[in-house]
């Protein structure tokens, strides 16, 4: 990404400074068709995202001790509400100018953080420390968090399964992909449940089971019944 030449001065700085930490710790650049612009909102391009995260480690020491700390969403939220270097407010890219605009995190993007690396990762840390405050922790921020919305959790909503916090909508990709997704409906308790309903609804009657245990011959009418005795005493003269 600090390939090239640049006409401003501070994308200029930024690569004098890469090039000595290259040198220093031997740092392989990415291939340059491996950043992903196209078909993006600009607020997801790979620069404001890379941006976003150094403000954060530069504004926010000792980090990880603080994210340990806190137990609230609302606090959670409030850290990682910072503002990128005074050059991304009017610039997606490089040398390229736009119309000024804050690049602070939206809250549903924190929220997504959150669920998808703190929290998991806030799990984990507590069981390799065998400390069940930190996993009790984590489930507690999922409760605090409202579900997501994809069209996985759209789904279970559609069949009246519905979602009321990012514990419930984590529950529910679960599911999906550990059950519905290979098709494993029968070993699902919630699969089981709903293929045993849609089966009763289409119950045979009991007068119709003990006709086919007696058979799928049609009944006898009385005339028939009469034809076949006549027929029975004229073979016995």
């Amino acid at each position: 990404m600090l390939e090239g030449a640049f006409n401003d001065e501070y994308p200029q700085r930024l690569q004098k400074e890469y090039q000595y930490l290259r040198i220093a710790y031997k740092l392989t650049p990415m291939d340059v068709h491996l950043w992903h612009f196209f078909r993006l909102r600009p607020a997801n391009f790979p620069t404001i995202r890379i941006a976003q995260l150094a403000s954060l480690l530069a504004s926010s020491s000792n980090l990880f001790s603080r994210l340990l700390d806190i137990d609230t969403v609302d606090e959670l939220r409030r850290l990682f509400d910072y503002a990128t270097s005074p050059y991304w407010v009017n610039h997606y890219r490089f040398d390229v100018e736009s119309a000024p605009i804050d690049k602070r995190l939206g809250t549903s993007f924190v929220d997504i953080l959150l669920i998808n690396a703190w929290i998991p990762l806030l799990f984990e840390y507590g069981v390799q420390h065998d400390d069940d405050t930190f996993c009790d922790r984590a489930v507690d921020l999922l409760q605090q968090l409202p579900a997501e919305k994809n069209h996985i959790v759209k789904q279970w909503a559609s069949a009246h399964i519905v979602a009321h916090s990012a514990h419930h909508s984590q529950a529910l990709l679960q599911l999906y992909n550990e059950y519905c997704t290979p098709r494993l409906c029968l070993q699902c308790p919630i699969g089981h449940h709903l293929l045993s309903s849609y089966r009763t609804q289409f119950t045979i009657p009991p007068v119709l089971q003990e006709d086919a245990t007696e058979g799928n011959n049609p009944p006898v009418s009385q005339e028939d019944s009469t034809e076949g005795n006549n027929h029975k005493e004229a073979d016995n003269e």
